[in-house]
């Protein structure tokens, strides 16, 4: 066992006391606490549980993180933005506006849901901050506490990021070098890494125990008129890509014909780079990052979902390569969840775990449907009894008594 991986393996035994693993049959498994993660997107939480009064208590909180430990979760990942804006007192990121959900935005039509539920939210968010009750209370119950970020999920009609709002040349652009695609930063710009880095920096400081990287986006769903029809590799022409590539190749991509497939390995090579940035910042504590089977992030074109959008269907407007393998042979990264969305299923996996002797392995799923109870369980006692080393569910919120509690079946036992 690499030294990497040994850390991840001892810093996820910090939760042990929440576990409720049932026995392993898999030879490969019997000797190891698997990872069970819930994302806790609290941002959706605007209803009591106790009281069905649209707030929510510092008891609420409470109230969810019990349960998590009492279904048998033993790390809760937690997702500090709603969108763009903030949903804890930040100093990077500005918070969490009430503002748009009640006069609207361009292009978007409100709603007296809106209202409700972003009058809910601005009340959490001047009575606490959720991110140091999370914090506090997870440890109480033994869980460990994972922050995440939806690095490619940072722009809505009325969530946005004033960051990128004040800084579109971080953001991917097209080859006139005029048109930015909204909530779409291109990592290899310095501007983007140093952003995001100064994110991980204070949720490190506010007691985050490792960091997660999300890649889902819902930006395709909101594809920016100004963009027109969506056209294959027509993102990503920043120019630190663009003046590498002359460097290496003698090619100026934004004038002249030019190899695709050196170009889309370049895009890869320096999406790694930025992750080697983001392992250096976190040290011994674990980097957790997102990974379709397809092994590359498909951005722009016709959302499949949430997760990775378009990387299978189409040729996506930008497509990042993502250099799995590599990450994980050189510690860059100490896991990969697998966002495994039918079609694709444990098996998909535990394929992609067999290529690899580094690093730990996640099934990644999406949780909506009650009437897919017994399919979630069946996926659930598969992970418990094969080679992969946990799961991570998204998202929590899912699971609130205003939402479907039902789904807290998946975890009981058959």
């Amino acid at each position: 066992m690499d030294i990497s991986r040994r850390t991840f393996l001892q810093h996820s035994a910090t939760a042990g006391t929440a576990a409720l693993i049932r026995p392993s049959i898999a030879p490969a498994a019997t000797d190891r606490q698997q990872h069970r993660a819930i994302v806790l997107w609290f941002a959706h939480n605007v209803t009591s549980a106790a009281t069905k009064d649209q707030t929510v208590t510092e008891a609420d909180v409470a109230d969810t993180l019990s349960r998590c430990a009492d279904h048998g979760i033993n790390t809760i990942y937690f997702q500090g933005r709603y969108v763009g804006p903030a949903i804890y007192h930040s100093k990077i990121v500005a918070p969490f506006d009430v503002q748009p959900w009640l006069t609207g935005a361009p292009g978007f039509k409100l709603n007296e849901m809106h209202a409700v539920h972003g009058r809910a939210l601005a009340d959490v968010m001047e009575r606490f901050d959720p991110l140091d009750v999370t914090a506090r209370e997870a440890k109480r119950r033994g869980l460990a506490f994972i922050a995440q970020i939806s690095i490619f999920d940072l722009w809505f009609p009325i969530l946005r990021d004033r960051f990128y709002e004040e800084h579109p040349e971080y953001l991917l652009v097209d080859r006139t070098q005029k048109i930015h695609a909204p909530g779409l930063p291109c990592y290899a710009d310095p501007g983007a890494q140093e952003y995001c880095l100064a994110e991980i920096r204070e949720l490190l400081d506010r007691g985050a125990e490792g960091i997660s990287l999300h890649l889902g986006s819902h930006q395709v769903g909101f594809w920016s008129s100004e963009l027109g029809p969506v056209r294959p590799d027509s993102l990503g022409f920043n120019m630190p890509l663009v003046e590498a590539f002359q460097d290496r190749y003698g090619v100026n991509v934004l004038t002249e014909d030019f190899d695709l497939v050196k170009w889309r390995a370049l895009h890869a090579e320096f999406f790694t780079g930025f992750l080697r940035r983001v392992k250096t910042e976190l040290k011994d504590r674990p980097l957790i990052v997102g990974a379709p089977p397809e092994s590359f992030l498909g951005l722009g074109g016709r959302s499949l979902g949430i997760h990775a959008p378009d990387y299978a269907s189409q040729t996506p407007a930008c497509r990042i390569d993502l250099e799995w393998e590599r990450w994980l042979q050189e510690g860059i990264v100490d896991a990969i969840r697998v966002y495994a969305e039918p079609p694709h299923n444990v098996s998909s996996v535990e394929r992609m775990k067999h290529k690899q002797d580094y690093g730990e392995f996640y099934f990644g799923r999406e949780t909506y449907l009650v009437e897919e109870i017994p399919a979630y369980r069946q996926q659930i006692a598969q992970v418990e009894n094969s080679i992969l080393d946990g799961f991570v569910i998204h998202e929590e919120s899912n699971f609130e008594p205003q939402m479907r509690p039902r789904l807290w079946e998946i975890f009981a036992t058959p």
